[in-house]
């Protein structure tokens, strides 16, 4: 397999593990999951069937992969995604912005909690003693 094949490869690898399956991946971009299954089966290093451009574009696309043609002969070595960091670092953010979220709903019920006491203390006494009846 060529050096290109093997990282258009490796990145898929790394999209059904971000998306938990192949069919999930499949699934996202509206692509039949029995396609996708072909391209990562290896049979003795060759796949049963090699993506397409056309085919593969749109798992690119949502995967966030991009293609870097270098002239300088460092053959786009300096400029490479290092997707297992880059999956761990997305892994991270993710529990991150859940804990936050939880945080958030915590602090938005205590306000509401501040808001009814402040409400309550400020209206007149005799409406206090008629809510309390």
């Amino acid at each position: 397999m060529s050096k290109f094949l093997n990282d258009v490869m490796a990145a898929l690898r790394s999209g059904v593990s971000l998306y938990g399956s192949a069919r999930k991946l499949a699934m996202a971009v509206n692509m039949n999951p029995s396609t996708l299954t072909k391209w990562l089966t290896d049979k003795e290093n060759q796949a049963q069937r090699s993506p397409n451009i056309r085919e593969i574009g749109p798992i690119m696309d949502i995967l966030g992969v991009s293609v870097v043609i270098d002239s300088g002969g460092r053959g786009g070595q300096d400029e490479r995604p290092n997707f297992a960091k880059l999956n761990k670092e997305l892994a991270a953010l993710r529990k991150e912005n859940a804990e936050l979220r939880k945080k958030l709903e915590i602090e938005e019920a205590v306000s509401a909690r501040l808001q009814d006491t402040l409400a309550y203390r400020n209206k007149p006494i005799d409406a206090q003693s008629d809510e309390a009846r």
